[in-house]
């Protein structure tokens, strides 16, 4: 194994080096072709390649807009700081700190790699600033846990905020507490001010915050502000997951069913995802019946549904349709033994020990083995 992936890498690092030779036997690189070469060293993870120690220092090779990103980028996920400064001072000495674009690569890298006060310096240095510029800022900070700081430069900011930096002040599934709360809210006020509260992406972000902090109410009404509304699964899954983990169940299967009337006024139609997410929270309700109805409106239940609707019938203990949703879940997986095991365990909870026993015969027929330390139960 070792040996062929020697020999893999070693293929990779020569047809880099051949591409790399025929590229130069050229008396001039153009635009497209040094880009094309600088994106395909990249992707082979050629380390000495990536720094641009040969390729920059050809006579033949003039560095572009294009040429900085594609290396940046690369050293960005080698976790190369290095090769990333080596390639900053290139940056510097050919005059491309000038160019935004390359810039804010320059950024993003620093960022990448936790060198967050490099980044903050170039991002201080810059000349202009740009929308792609402040989001790399402000998505760094908040990946590398200043979360204070993020917000704040979300705040300062006096432009209008692209979708995607507004995203990127909602990142934050680790720490929803008061703090957060209160800069969401704030937050939520920028998005308006922006004109950006009908974005999809902006407010399905700002649902799941307030989803996360508790405020449903607060969840609900930028749902019921779009009209019709989106297509996107995403929105509705936060409204309905949302509820789910607050345990309003009635308010969860309302808007499941809002979603089964766009189906038919706007061609919107529930996702697996979707449903599965209501068999689940129906499951756990002890909405059985209702949860059955819902698989049974799907072309094609997948196993997890099945599973989320057998663990269900275990912890309500309805052999009836646990032994349904068992033989549906056997027939889509016939080697895994864990419908028959749950299966077994809701007849033992009910008692009906010869029903237990029938069930292992047919483990031990069809040479079903459960797994240690799985839980099988839903």
């Amino acid at each position: 194994m070792i040996v062929y992936r020697v020999r893999e890498t070693s293929d990779i690092c020569s047809e880099a080096m051949r591409e790399r030779r025929r590229q130069w036997r050229r008396e001039a690189f153009d635009v497209f072709s040094s880009s094309f070469l600088m994106i395909n060293l990249t992707r082979h993870r050629v380390s000495k390649l990536v720094t641009g120690e040969v390729v920059l220092g050809s006579r033949a090779y003039s560095p572009n807009k294009f040429t900085f990103p594609p290396l940046l980028k690369s050293c960005a996920k080698l976790g190369d700081v290095v090769q990333g400064r080596t390639l900053h001072a290139r940056v510097i000495k050919t005059g491309f700190f000038v160019d935004v674009f390359t810039v804010t690569s320059l950024v993003s890298m620093y960022m990448k790699v936790k060198y967050v006060s490099d980044a903050l310096k170039v991002f201080d240095e810059m000349p202009e600033r740009g929308i792609a510029s402040v989001n790399a800022v402000i998505s760094g900070l908040l990946e590398n846990g200043f979360r204070r700081e993020g917000f704040r430069m979300f705040g300062e900011g006096g432009m209008q905020m692209h979708s995607l930096a507004l995203k990127s002040g909602f990142e934050m599934e680790v720490y929803v507490d008061t703090w957060v709360l209160k800069n969401g809210k704030e937050i939520h006020g920028h998005v308006i001010k922006a004109a950006a509260d009908r974005d999809v992406f902006v407010s399905t972000s700002l649902i799941d915050m307030y989803m996360k902090c508790g405020l449903s109410l607060w969840a609900r009404r930028i749902f019921d502000q779009f009209e019709p509304k989106p297509k996107d699964p995403v929105f509705w899954n936060v409204m309905i997951s949302g509820y789910g983990k607050h345990g309003e169940c009635e308010s969860a299967i309302e808007i499941f069913d809002l979603l089964r009337e766009e189906k038919e006024e706007y061609g919107l139609k529930p996702s697996s995802e979707h449903i599965g997410c209501m068999v689940d929270l129906l499951g756990r309700f002890g909405r059985l019946r209702e949860a059955k109805e819902v698989i049974d409106e799907m072309s094609e239940p997948s196993s997890s549904v099945y599973s989320s609707l057998l663990g269900a019938c275990k912890q309500h203990l309805d052999p009836v349709l646990g032994e349904e949703a068992a033989m549906k879940l056997a027939e889509l997986e016939p080697e895994n033994p864990a419908p028959f095991v749950i299966l077994s365990s809701i007849y033992a909870a009910l008692e009906r020990w010869e029903d237990v026993e029938s069930i292992r015969h047919v483990i031990d027929e069809k040479q079903l083995v459960k797994l240690p330390g799985v839980s099988l139960s839903g």
